[in-house]
C-alpha cells in the first residue's frame, strides 16, 4: 500500500492512539513499525490476535502488567559477561513477576501462545534479585552476601 493510501485510512492516527496503550517503550516501537500486509496468512493470524484480545479486554480478564520493563538490553549484557546496575536487575525481576504472572492468567489460547515458551523457573531467578537488590533497585542489600555484609560493617 501506497502512503496515500494508509493516509486516507487514517493509519497514522490509529498507530498513534494504538502507542499510547503500550506498556513499555519496545511496545511503542512495535506499533509504529506495523505496516499492513497483504498475505492472506498473516492477515489471518493478526484478526485473530486482535479479535483474542478483545474478548480478553471486553471480559476484563486482560493481566495486569504495571511495571513490566524492557529489560533486553540488560539481558543482553548479562549473557556477554557485563555488570548490571541494581535498577536493571530490579526491572528484570519485576518484569519476569508480571510476565509469569500473565502467563498464569490469560486463558485465551492464540494470546496464551504468544508466551508459552515463558520459563517458570525465572520466579527462582526474581526470588534471588528480590532477596539481594533493594526493593526500590537504589543499592545491592547488606545482607547478599556474608562478605558484603562484612564489608559494610
Amino acid at each position: 500500500m501506497d502512503a496515500a493510501a494508509l493516509a486516507a485510512l487514517e493509519l497514522p492516527a490509529i498507530v498513534d492512539r494504538l502507542a499510547t496503550f503500550a506498556s513499555t517503550d519496545y511496545g511503542v516501537t512495535l506499533v509504529r513499525e506495523l505496516i499492513p500486509s497483504s498475505d492472506p496468512a498473516t492477515v489471518a493470524h493478526r484478526h485473530d490476535l486482535t479479535s483474542a484480545a478483545v474478548s480478553v479486554l471486553a471480559g476484563d480478564a486482560a493481566p495486569e502488567l504495571a511495571g513490566i520493563r524492557d529489560v533486553r538490553n540488560a539481558a543482553e549484557r548479562s549473557v556477554r559477561g557485563g555488570l548490571l546496575r541494581p535498577e536493571e536487575l530490579r526491572a528484570i525481576a519485576v518484569s519476569v513477576r508480571v510476565a509469569l504472572e500473565a502467563k498464569r492468567a490469560l486463558r485465551e489460547p492464540v494470546l496464551a501462545a504468544l508466551i508459552e515458551s515463558l520459563d517458570p523457573g525465572l520466579g527462582g531467578l526474581a526470588d534471588e534479585i528480590d532477596r539481594r537488590i533493594e526493593e526500590d533497585g537504589s543499592d545491592v542489600r547488606d545482607s547478599a552476601s556474608p562478605l558484603l555484609r562484612k564489608l559494610r560493617n
